[in-house]
This record gives structure tokens, C-alpha cells and sequence, in this order.
């Protein structure tokens, strides 16, 4: 596939672009809500989770057109990548962003096509850190398990962490997306989360498999539960 550059006629087209490559990702994420359900036990650890939605991901942005793009900084890319920095600096204790904090990473994110070559693959000193690229649609993952109280609080926490990341750093689209299998505390994280305030870019996705039966929900960015179909 030829690079592709981005022409300022593209820039007419954001709408339809978003809408592309929000059907794309939906599209993933009730691909692998649908193979956890039937076999749970495929992922041995959350990175399994993470690198099984960028091979679908993947093959789905190729099959659409998305391919490699030149940025700012003439280097070749495409647009799915993992581990991405944010541009905003945190602090984990208190979980706050700091200026004098240490940048976070996204597990996967999305750039947006259209800006690809007004923005650098890299930034060398800390004043271009917002000449970056800008992560469109940004996902996070956590893998919960088994019946230990400690689950809890480490699941709450680490999605109130994702949140903070995702509201922000040029996110447009933001995916928490929480697996849990043969875990005792799905209702009470859920009625937790549904206590705080999820930023409005922000999709929370909670899939679970326990003892055969199948659960999913969605908190925020639409009220309509995509995976709905997929409970029993």
C-alpha cells in the first residue's frame, strides 16, 4: 500500500473520517467482547488482550484504506500504535496531573489521518511535545480476576487512572475497556463507576464471563449498549 500523504482537502472530511474509524473500532471491540465469551481463558494476561485487538484492529484499518502515512518529521507510519505517550504530565499519588509529573502512555491508540503530516512521530525536546501526534481514539485495557477484595480497589483505581488520560491529551474517543472472568465483584465496580463522573469522550466497556454466563455493559459516551446482543 502507497504512502499516504494528507492533502488539505482531507481536511474538509473530518466527520466522515471520525465516523470511519468509530465503526471500525466498535466493530473490534464487539469482535473480541464475542471471542472472550467464548473462550475466556484464550488471554493469559491483559497484554494478550492488548495485542489480539491490535491484530483484528489492524486488519481491519488495512481492509478500509488506513495505511501508511508520512508525518512532519518525514518518517513512515501507520496509525495504530501501542504504547503512546500522553502529552500531559501526572502524578499517581495524589492521581493528578503535575507539570512536574512523568508522562503516561496509552495501551493502543488511533492517530487522526488528517493531521498525520502536520505532526511529528517523535518530539526531541520537551517544548514539541505538543507537535505530536494527536492520539484521535485512545484505548485502555485491565484483565480482572478471582475473588480477592484487593481486586476491587486496584480495578477502581486503575480506571479512574485510564479516565484522567483519556479525558484529555487531544482524545476525541476513549475506550476503558475492563475484561473480567470468574470475578466476585463486577456489580460493585459497576455501581462505583456509575457514581463518578466519566468524562463525555469516555466509553466505559465492562465484558465479563462467570461460570457460562456472559455479561456485558456500557457506561457513558452513548447510552445505547452496542453489546447488548452479546448478554445472556
Amino acid at each position: 500500500m502507497g504512502v499516504m500523504e494528507t492533502p488539505s482537502s482531507l481536511m474538509e472530511h473530518t466527520e466522515e473520517t471520525a465516523d470511519s474509524l468509530l465503526r471500525i473500532a466498535e466493530t473490534c471491540i464487539s469482535d473480541l467482547t464475542e471471542t472472550f465469551f467464548s473462550t475466556p481463558y484464550l488471554f493469559y494476561t491483559e497484554n494478550d488482550l492488548h495485542c489480539h485487538f491490535f491484530k483484528i484492529l489492524s486488519e481491519r484499518l488495512e481492509g478500509s484504506g488506513y495505511g501508511v502515512y508520512k508525518t512532519l518529521d518525514e518518517k513512515l507510519s501507520n496509525l495504530l500504535h501501542k504504547e503512546y505517550p500522553t502529552k500531559k504530565r501526572y502524578r499517581r499519588r495524589p492521581l493528578r496531573e503535575h507539570a512536574t509529573g512523568a508522562r503516561g502512555h496509552f495501551d493502543l491508540c488511533l492517530w487522526n489521518p488528517e493531521e498525520v503530516s502536520n505532526r511529528l512521530f517523535r518530539s526531541r525536546n520537551p517544548d514539541e511535545i505538543d507537535r505530536e501526534q494527536q492520539t484521535y481514539f485512545a484505548f485502555e485495557f485491565l484483565l480482572m480476576e478471582g475473588t480477592d477484595g484487593s481486586t476491587l480497589e486496584r480495578a477502581i483505581t486503575h480506571t479512574l487512572w485510564d479516565m484522567l488520560k483519556l479525558k484529555d491529551n487531544e482524545v476525541e474517543y476513549g475506550y476503558v475497556l475492563l475484561f473480567a472472568r470468574d470475578w466476585s465483584f463486577g456489580e460493585d465496580f459497576l455501581e462505583n463507576m456509575k457514581k463518578q463522573k466519566i468524562p463525555s469522550n469516555v466509553a466505559l466497556v465492562y465484558v465479563e464471563s462467570s461460570d457460562g454466563h456472559t455479561f456485558a455493559e456500557r457506561l457513558s459516551f452513548s447510552e445505547e449498549n452496542i453489546l447488548s446482543n452479546y448478554t445472556d
